[in-house]
């Protein structure tokens, strides 16, 4: 992906949804170094406070250009005035998942339709580019031959044995994206980031669910016999905002 200082002027305002996410405190960071104006989403502006407070502590620049607007993947409502003179959307906000939830469950349905939700309002809104967090488990799952090198035309089964709700979701609105744009004649430019498990520091005192691995160390309890795909949130966050 192409640096977003690269291509772009300052003054063109940044969308990132669910602003107040392990990766998107970090997006945010990165934006507001580059000195971009970044409008945050978020479920509740009554955390407003708490993201502002966690990017001070970093001393992040910028915090001037930094607002906030409530929106929910789960509404339509709110979106179109959250896209209002923007350039650029990072898409990260997901569904809130627990414990044993299942694909069936109405919360994975959320992913995808929270998926169109903001495609739509970014289509209407003129948006030029819209970075989605997607998730390696999309694209890496069904691949059983070591040789072979994964692209963008692979695809996981969606009924691979041992998928997570979660990883399914992505999995299902990753497609709707790109079916969206193809069967709407490219309204904007779509990239999506297919990372793995992020680690990292963390800019507030939330625990991401990727540090389940690591509590689980830590308080010595027994760890499932599995391989993960990790990955630093930092470089996601650069990879997603250019820096």
């Amino acid at each position: 992906m192409q640096a977003l200082k690269e291509i772009t002027m300052s003054n063109e305002k940044v969308l990132v949804t669910g602003g107040n996410g392990f990766l998107a405190l970090h997006i945010i960071q990165h934006l507001l170094i580059q000195n971009y104006p970044v409008r945050a989403t978020l479920r509740r502006l009554d955390k407003a406070k708490a993201v502002r407070q966690a990017l001070t502590n970093v001393q992040t620049p910028h915090l001037d250009r930094l607002e906030f607007v409530q929106a929910d993947l789960t509404t339509d409502a709110d979106w179109p005035a959250a896209m209002t003179g923007i350039t650029y959307v990072m898409s990260v906000a997901a569904p809130v998942f627990v414990n044993g939830a299942t694909v069936t469950d109405a919360v994975a349905n959320t992913a995808e339709a929270g998926t169109l939700r903001i495609l739509k309002a970014a289509a209407a809104a003129g948006v030029k580019r819209l970075v989605m967090t997607a998730n390696f488990g999309a694209v890496g799952f069904s691949s059983l031959d070591p040789t072979h090198v994964i692209t963008e035309d692979d695809w996981t089964d969606p009924q691979q044995s041992g998928l997570s709700a979660y990883e399914q979701s992505k999995l299902l609105a990753e497609k709707a994206a790109w079916n969206y744009v193809a069967d709407h004649n490219h309204p904007f430019e779509l990239v999506t980031v297919n990372a793995g498990a992020m680690l990292g520091p963390a800019l507030d005192d939330h625990v991401s669910g990727s540090f389940g691995l690591v509590k689980r160390l830590l308080t010595g309890q027994a760890m499932p016999n599995l391989t993960v795909s990790v990955v630093d949130v930092r470089d996601v966050a650069i990879s997603m905002s250019g820096q």
